[in-house]
C-alpha cells in the first residue's frame, strides 16, 4: 500500500496579523491523528537585487523556506530588482533563494523576518579547452584548475572525453591562471585568462629532465632530519612548474620538462639550527640553468645535469 499524502493549511480569515500555517502529512495505514497548531504573527522580508553595478536585476526568482514551520513562498523581482514576502512566520530560520538568469545562484541563510536582504550579482562565464598529447589523442579525466590572479578563490574540474574540460560560472571582471596536472607530465599553465577564452594544451612524453645532488661544500650529503627541497621555475615567466624532494642521498630528478626553456632551481634545506652545521641550517638559494652548459653549482650544490636546448 502506497502512502497517502495531505496537506494541512490553517489560516485566518479576519486577523491576517497571523501567517498561513502549511503541514505535509503521510498515512500508510489509516489513523487518528491529533496535533496542536501554533499561530505565529506573520512579519516580511524584502530587499533589492542588483548586479555588482547597482543595476537593478528584474525578473529574478525568490524563494524563500523556513524549516521551524516547513514553509515555502515564491515571488519574483520587479522592474526595480526590489522583492517583497508578506505573510511570514515570525523566526530566524529564512533560507532566501534568488536565480537570476546568466548568473550563478546565491543563497543566504539564518534570515529573520522583519528585515531586509539585498543581493549583488556579478556577471560570470566560461574557459574551456582541451588537454591532449603530441599524438592529439585526449587526456582524459585529468585535473585541471581556474586560480584567480586578483583572489584567493580556485576551481577545479576533470577532463571528459577527448581531454575536454569546462569551468563554468567564473566572474567575468576577473583573470584566472588555467593548469592541468597530467600524471607522468610536468603541469602546463597559462596566465591572463577570462571568462569567454578557450585554452588548450599540448603534452609531449619526450621532453626534457634535471637532475643532480645536493652536498655540502665538503661533498657530504645531507644528515638525517634535513629536508631539501627542489622547486622549478620557468625562467621567463616565474612560474613554480615542478617540484621534488632530494632524496637520502640527496639525489633529486625532475622530469617532462620543454628543452627550450630556460629554468630556475630555487634549492631549500630545513633543519634545527642548533642540531647542524651551519651549511645546512635553512637556505633558499637560486640557481639560473645555462642551457648551453650541462652542469652547474653554487651553495649546497656540487653539481647536476640539464638537458640543453633542442
Amino acid at each position: 500500500m502506497t502512502d497517502k499524502v495531505y496537506v494541512l493549511e490553517a489560516f485566518t480569515w479576519n486577523s491576517p496579523s497571523y501567517a498561513r500555517f502549511e503541514e505535509r502529512l503521510s498515512f500508510r495505514e489509516p489513523a487518528d491523528v491529533v496535533m496542536d497548531i501554533i499561530m505565529s504573527q506573520d512579519s516580511e522580508i524584502c530587499g533589492q537585487i542588483c548586479d555588482r553595478d547597482g543595476i537593478p536585476i528584474p525578473g529574478a526568482q525568490v524563494r524563500a523556506y523556513s524549516e521551524t514551520f516547513n514553509q515555502w513562498k515564491h515571488t519574483e523581482s520587479g522592474a526595480d530588482g526590489v522583492y517583497h514576502f508578506e505573510t511570514l512566520s515570525d523566526v530566524s530560520d529564512w533560507v532566501i533563494t534568488v536565480t537570476a538568469d546568466g548568473y550563478p545562484v546565491q543563497r543566504k541563510t539564518g534570515r529573520s523576518s522583519g528585515t531586509s536582504v539585498n543581493f549583488y550579482f556579478e556577471p560570470v562565464g566560461v574557459i574551456s579547452g582541451y588537454a591532449r598529447d603530441a599524438g592529439g589523442t585526449g587526456l582524459e579525466s585529468v585535473v585541471a584548475e581556474a586560480r584567480s590572479e586578483s583572489s584567493d578563490f580556485a576551481k577545479n574540474t576533470i577532463t571528459g572525453r577527448h581531454g575536454h574540460y569546462l569551468f563554468e560560472e567564473l566572474p567575468t571582471y576577473d583573470s584566472y591562471t588555467i593548469t592541468v596536472y597530467a600524471p607522468g607530465f610536468m603541469p602546463r599553465s597559462e596566465n591572463q585568462r577570462h571568462a569567454g577564452d578557450e585554452v588548450s594544451f599540448v603534452f609531449q612524453r619526450d621532453e626534457g629532465r634535471i637532475s643532480g645532488k645536493i652536498t655540502d661544500s665538503a661533498g657530504k650529503t645531507p644528515p638525517r632530519n634535513i629536508t631539501v627541497i627542489i622547486k622549478l621555475f620557468d625562467g621567463e615567466r616565474q612560474e613554480c612548474v615542478g617540484i621534488t624532494g632530494a632524496d637520502g642521498q640527496g639525489e633529486f630528478e625532475i622530469s617532462g620538462l620543454t628543452p627550450d626553456i630556460s629554468y630556475l632551481l630555487r634549492i631549500s634545506a630545513f633543519g634545527t639550527s642548533l642540531m647542524f652545521p651551519a651549511q645546512w641550517r635553512r637556505k633558499l638559494i637560486e640557481i639560473e640553468i645555462d642551457p648551453e652548459n650541462n652542469t652547474f653549482g653554487y651553495g649546497l650544490t656540487r653539481s647536476a645535469d640539464a638537458l640543453p636546448k633542442r
